[in-house]
């Protein structure tokens, strides 16, 4: 499995959501993303699979991380339609507290081995549909991050890709 690089420790939701219920919903996503793949969920794996893939579970950042990471991994295992899949990624659609971490989601997309491919073919559907305003949430998220921190690697697999569907 994947670790994740050192981070800062932020704390990106502070006031909007306490630790706990934080951890509450890691261990859903954590869950679902589970039986997503038809795994076994053993709940006395949950603790130490956080701990290995963030650090300290005491960090509060640990944990907002985590969120991302089995929010976009439930995603993918969920998703079976594009109106679906950028449905869910549409931050606006997101609680307070889950739309502050909109950045640290991204970069859990771009991290995920089967996101480029998923959203490629999730784009390419609904532009043949003439469907693209399902995805502009996702969009603006993926602009936003490029102004905002330079992200080349997600501008160019996402908006360039839809860029040259739509010609």
């Amino acid at each position: 499995m994947e670790t994740f690089s050192p981070r800062p420790t932020l704390n990106l939701t502070k006031g909007l959501i306490t630790i706990q219920a934080l951890k509450r919903y890691v261990h859903r996503y954590w869950a679902m993303a589970h039986r997503s793949r038809m795994a076994v969920v053993q709940e006395e794996n949950f603790l130490p699979e956080v701990r290995s893939l963030f650090g300290d579970l005491r960090l509060k950042h640990t944990w907002e991380r985590a969120y991302s990471h089995f929010f976009v991994n439930w995603v993918v295992g969920c998703a079976v339609e594009a109106d679906t899949y950028f449905g869910v990624l549409d931050p606006s659609q997101w609680e307070d507290w889950a739309y502050e971490l909109r950045f640290l989601t991204l970069e859990a997309i771009a991290a995920h081995p089967e996101t480029k491919s998923l959203t490629s073919n999730a784009l390419s559907y609904l532009v043949r549909y003439e469907r693209e305003s399902l995805a502009s949430g996702f969009i603006a998220l993926v602009e936003e991050s490029t102004r905002r921190q330079g992200s080349k690697a997600c501008q160019t697999t996402v908006l360039q890709g839809f860029k040259q569907m739509r010609r």
